[in-house]
């Protein structure tokens, strides 16, 4: 369980991360 919640919690960060510099990269805002 523990496991599976840092791997959510870490997925989800990375996803933050990429889409926000992603973003900013691009500048699609």
């Amino acid at each position: 369980m523990e496991m599976d919640y840092s791997i959510h919690e870490v997925k989800h960060i990375i996803a933050c991360l990429y889409w926000h510099s992603h973003f900013h990269t691009n500048n699609f805002k």
